[in-house]
Formats: C-alpha cells, sequence, structure tokens
C-alpha cells in the first residue's frame, strides 16, 4: 500500500513541476522575460484547496473543483466566482424522491438501516484500527 501511495504522490508532484516548467518554458520563450507568476497561482489554488478541504471539512475531492475555479477567477479567465462556477459546472440528471414511497422509505429507516448502523458501529472502529494502524 505505501508503494502505490508513494508512486501517487511521485506522479502527482511530478505532473505540478511539468506545468510550471512548461509554464515558465513558454513565457521565458515568447517573451523574452522571465516571470515567476506561476508560483502565485499555483499557491492561490493551493491554499484555496487546503483551506476549503481542511477548514470547512469538506472532502478533498470536492475542495479540488473549488480550487480550480478560484484559479480561474486568479487568473482573470472569470469575473467573478459566480460566472466561473456557471461557466465550470452544469447540471446532470435531477433525481427527486417518490412521494408515492415516502412510507416505504420510513419504514426502512426506522425498521432497517437505524439497527443496522447500531450493530455495525462496533466494526466501524475496528476497521479503522486495521485500515490505518498507526493511529
Amino acid at each position: 500500500m505505501l508503494a502505490i501511495d508513494l508512486l501517487a504522490n511521485g506522479l502527482i508532484y511530478g505532473c505540478f513541476y511539468a506545468l510550471m516548467a512548461v509554464g515558465l518554458a513558454m513565457i521565458f520563450g515568447v517573451l523574452k522575460i522571465v516571470n515567476f507568476a506561476h508560483g502565485e497561482f499555483f499557491m492561490i489554488g493551493a491554499y484555496t484547496y487546503v483551506l476549503v478541504s481542511l477548514k470547512l471539512g469538506v472532502s478533498p475531492w470536492i475542495a479540488l473543483p473549488g480550487a480550480a475555479i478560484a484559479g480561474a477567477v486568479g487568473l482573470g479567465l472569470h469575473p467573478d466566482f459566480e460566472s466561473a462556477v456557471r461557466a465550470m459546472t452544469r447540471l446532470g440528471r435531477r433525481f427527486e424522491p417518490d412521494p408515492a414511497r415516502a412510507e416505504l422509505y420510513d419504514a426502512l429507516y426506522r425498521r432497517v438501516y437505524r439497527h443496522m448502523y447500531e450493530r455495525l458501529a462496533p466494526l466501524y472502529g475496528e476497521l479503522q484500527q486495521v485500515l490505518s494502524p498507526s493511529r
């Protein structure tokens, strides 16, 4: 498992370095000036990702698009966050609960799912210990 984590981290860092190098090479190749603003935009995205993920308690997979949207606004691709979100997201299929089945949903919750959680709760601690023994 450690080898997979190290491989994934290495690929991610390698992609970051490659993106930074390509950006710097393009600016220098076209304009013949050294522009280190790439680091600033990289940090805007990184700080946004960390703040949204850790401080707001949002999943890292949800924080990534938030960082991309903040980066797009910071680059001036969109005038504000609202227009950036509208441009970068789309509404897919909508799922509405079926009111005719409300009684069935309620019965499943009261008679099955609530008791299932109570019986499985002790196993969640065991799962956590097995999957992350260093904690």
